[in-house]
């Protein structure tokens, strides 16, 4: 769930290496800077009682807490865990070895190229990954044009890349990243639909806990499964000028929290109301 993408890209590889060298090391620095985020994630994710998983993917495992955490709560599933980090795989080998768990595997992946073939899976977490191979916007205000001119720049595919290891009938894809405020929310989610992944409103969240100095933070909690929601056929095209920049005032739910943003009026046919994805 670390930060791998600040700075010269050379440096955070090798502190990202360095940090690790050996298991023990890697547990140390993780507890103390996201150990709290690590806490309140996986304390929403046994509260949300997602249907039980015959397989699930780690995608950006790194030492394989999170992927061994999995792999203990369904003993019955395969659970695979991927990482760029040799270190990381091979702390997260070690951790798993540890637990004397028999029913997880790691293995080398680079997001931001294709994922080997792995089939797809029931649970798919993301964490603290799409930024660093998706570039997402900021936007002071937008519509279905501002969203899907950006999302159509966007290289490789990669929506479709993680949309493919969703299965079909009963995955999930879980994505928790550090993103800059409700507009950059809204790009990830319309993203996600063009891949064919549906945002599932119920079941997101936002993360509130304390950072490594201390202090609070919040990060949202993004689950989508496979199928099309109903914006995601509509083309910005159907859209004339005068629906395009009626600005309003727009709310978006997260569980039982709400965050109201500004965005764009959308009025058409069986649509009225407020721009609601």
């Amino acid at each position: 769930m670390e930060d791998r993408t600040t700075g010269d890209s050379a440096t955070p590889d090798r502190l990202y290496e360095a940090k690790n060298a050996n298991l023990n090391l890697s547990i140390d620095v993780m507890s103390h800077a996201v150990g709290d985020l690590y806490k309140t994630y996986l304390s929403w994710f046994l509260r949300e009682k997602f249907p039980e998983p015959r397989r699930i993917l780690d995608i950006g495992c790194d030492n394989g807490i999170i992927t061994c955490f999995y792999a203990s709560v369904y003993p019955a599933a395969e659970v695979i865990g991927v990482d760029q980090s040799a270190n990381g795989l091979r702390c997260a080998g070690q951790l798993s070895e540890r637990l004397g768990l028999s029913n997880v595997f790691f293995q080398t992946a680079n997001i931001s190229e294709p994922i080997p073939s792995l089939g797809d899976f029931d649970l798919v977490s993301c964490l603290n990954v799409l930024h660093e191979v998706v570039k997402v916007p900021s936007l002071d205000g937008w519509s279905l044009r501002d969203l899907d001119g950006q999302i159509n720049n966007q290289p490789d595919l990669m929506g479709a890349r993680l949309a493919e290891l969703v299965s079909p009938e009963t995955g999930f894809m879980i994505i928790m990243d550090r993103l800059s405020g409700p507009d950059s929310v809204l790009w990830v989610i319309r993203f996600l639909e063009h891949a064919g992944l549906t945002h599932d409103w119920n079941r997101s969240w936002l993360l509130e806990f304390s950072n490594a100095d201390g202090e609070n933070e919040i990060l949202p909690l993004l689950v989508s499964k496979r199928g099309l929601n109903i914006l995601a056929f509509l083309s910005y095209r159907e859209l004339t000028d005068a629906q395009q920049s009626s600005k309003i005032s727009t709310h978006i739910y997260f569980g039982d929290t709400m965050h109201c943003i500004h965005g764009y009026a959308i009025i058409n046919s069986g649509l009225s109301g407020f721009f609601k994805l």
